[in-house]
C-alpha cells in the first residue's frame, strides 16, 4: 500500500513539474518574440546647412562685381578657369633654394612681354578673332561682369571708374592669367535706339581695352566687343537695373 501510495506521489510531482516547464514556454515564447520584433526607433533626419554667402553678388547669373569688390585678387579668383582654381589650390609651391654665393645674380624679368611671347598670342587669340567675327560665341573659360561707371552717351570713364581698370591689368598680368586670352564686353542699358546703343557700347569696351594696353596688358590678348542692350541682366525700367544692365564683362576665351 505504502510504495503504491509513494509511486503515485512521484508521478504527481512529475505531472506538476511538466505543467509549471510547459506554462513557461508558453509564456516566455511570445516574450522573446516581442523583444525580438520591437522596430529600431528611426532617426531624426539631419538639415543640410545652407551654404553661407560668399559676400560676392550675383546678377543674372554672372558673378557681378562693384566698387570695393573690384580687386585684383576677386579679379584673378573669378576669371581662373574652374579646373585651373582647383589645381591651384591643390598644389602647395614649393620655395626655391637660396642661391648660392658662387652662383651669379639671376637676370632681372623683363618689363615688357618678348616680340616672341606677342606674336604667340597674336597667333592663337586671332582664332578667336575670326569666330566672332563669323557670330559664333566662343564658349567662355570664365566671365565676371564689372560696374565701370562711364558719362552719359560716351566712352569716357565717369568720376574715378578708371582706378578699377588697374585692378583689372594687375589680374590679367597675374602668372595665373597670363597665358589667356580675353573679350572685353560692353553693354549699355537700353534707349530704344539699338544702333546708338550698340555704337556706344562698342567705344566703352575699346576705352577698357585701351586703357588695359596702357598699363602694360599686350593687346594681342584682348579682344573688344560692344552688345548694345542686349542681354540684360537686371529690370531696365529701374535706375538701379539700368545701372547693372550698363556694365563691361571680362571673358575669359582660353589659351
Amino acid at each position: 500500500m505504502r510504495k503504491g501510495t509513494g509511486i503515485a506521489f512521484v508521478l504527481a510531482t512529475v505531472t506538476g513539474i511538466a505543467f509549471v516547464l510547459s506554462t513557461l514556454a508558453i509564456v516566455a515564447v511570445p516574450a522573446c518574440s516581442l523583444i525580438h520584433h520591437t522596430p529600431t526607433p528611426t532617426p531624426a533626419p539631419t538639415e543640410t546647412p545652407t551654404p553661407q554667402p560668399t559676400g560676392i553678388p550675383m546678377v543674372g547669373g554672372y558673378v557681378y562685381l562693384e566698387d570695393g569688390d573690384i580687386t585684383c585678387k576677386n579679379l584673378i579668383r573669378f576669371l581662373t578657369p574652374a579646373t585651373v582654381q582647383e589645381q591651384i589650390e591643390e598644389v602647395t609651391p614649393t620655395p626655391a633654394p637660396a642661391p648660392t654665393a658662387a652662383e651669379p645674380a639671376p637676370e632681372p624679368e623683363a618689363t615688357s612681354t618678348p616680340r616672341k611671347v606677342l606674336h604667340h598670342f597674336e597667333k592663337k587669340c586671332d582664332h578667336y578673332r575670326q569666330e566672332l567675327r563669323k557670330g559664333t560665341e566662343p564658349a567662355p573659360q570664365a566671365l565676371v561682369a564689372l560696374d565701370l561707371q562711364f558719362r552719359p552717351g560716351s566712352g569716357q570713364f565717369a568720376d574715378d571708374s578708371d582706378k578699377y581698370v588697374a585692378e583689372l591689368s594687375c589680374a590679367l598680368n597675374s602668372k595665373d592669367l597670363k597665358g589667356y586670352c580675353f573679350e572685353i564686353q560692353g553693354f549699355v542699358a537700353s534707349s530704344g535706339d539699338d544702333v546708338r546703343d550698340r555704337g556706344i557700347s562698342q567705344w566703352r569696351a575699346e576705352s577698357v581695352v585701351e586703357s588695359l594696353v596702357h598699363s602694360d596688358v599686350p593687346k594681342e590678348r584682348l579682344i573688344s566687343k560692344g552688345y548694345g542692350a542686349g542681354h540684360p541682366i537686371a529690370d531696365n525700367a529701374t535706375a538701379a537695373g539700368r545701372k547693372k544692365n550698363g556694365r563691361m564683362q571680362i571673358v575669359n576665351l582660353g589659351k
